[in-house]
């Protein structure tokens, strides 16, 4: 009686070690003992499988009557999409945000900033360096220009003009306000006083004598500083003794 043994080498399996993969490259993973039997965790039974998605990818190989197995962790990182948007002109407005999105990122400002977002206040160029994982750095810059005084404009709706040196003069407080215009009208429609100067109001007399109490109507025109366009309002203040 004759006995035929036979030997085949113990199989060795690697796949490598764990790996990062950026965007829409893909890992091709090889399981190697060409003319082996496959099965991934996946299911795939060929020699190598590509992937593109997080996870843990095993193998098991088998040859007469061997097997090994591997493992591997692979960690996908989807490509960072910098845009800070188009430059940018504000009139008037004190702090813009300034957003590089993808969340969980690292990010480098040209202002020395680690956050995703920053808020600006001055005029200036605005650069941004965002990393994923083991994604390329990618980078953007914005051109930010602040021009201008917001037009503020508060208008008081009682006065007393009783000389006691409080609140004895009709007069409107404003910031950036040009082109300024104030008319006062009685019931009856008759101007009673007009002042190109908001610094300018009106002391509650009409010809050398005070009026009397009442409401009046004030109208008043002023060019915004940003829109650069005229402002029309109307409305009453009640004099008072």
């Amino acid at each position: 009686m004759v006995l035929i043994v036979s030997y085949s080498s113990a199989l060795t399996v690697s796949l490598g070690n764990d790996t990062s993969i950026c965007g829409s490259t893909s890992l091709t993973l090889n399981a190697g003992n060409t003319g082996s039997s496959y099965m991934w965790s996946t299911g795939a039974t060929t020699q190598t499988l590509s992937v593109n998605t997080s996870g843990d990818y095993s193998v098991t190989v088998s040859n007469n009557g061997c097997s090994a197995i591997d493992t591997i962790n692979v960690n996908y990182t989807e490509a960072p999409l910098v845009s800070l948007g188009n430059d940018t002109s504000l009139c008037g407005q004190p702090l813009i945000t300034i957003n590089a999105g993808n969340l969980g990122c690292s990010y480098l400002w040209s202002t020395n900033a680690t956050t995703q977002t920053i808020d600006v206040a001055a005029s200036g160029n605005y650069a941004v360096s965002v990393t994923c994982g083991d994604c390329p750095l990618v980078k953007d810059d914005i051109n930010i220009s602040i021009s201008g005084e917001a037009t503020s404009l508060y208008i008081p709706n009682t006065f007393t003009p009783d000389k006691n040196g409080k609140n004895d003069v009709f007069k409107p407080i404003g910031e950036g306000v040009t082109n300024y215009n104030l008319k006062i009208f009685d019931r009856w429609g008759e101007q009673l006083f007009e002042s190109t100067d908001i610094n300018t109001g009106w002391d509650g007399t009409y010809k050398g004598r005070l009026a009397q109490p009442d409401n009046y109507v004030w109208n008043i025109e002023y060019m915004d500083a940003c829109s650069k366009k005229m402002i029309k309002k109307l409305g009453n203040v009640l004099l008072m003794k």
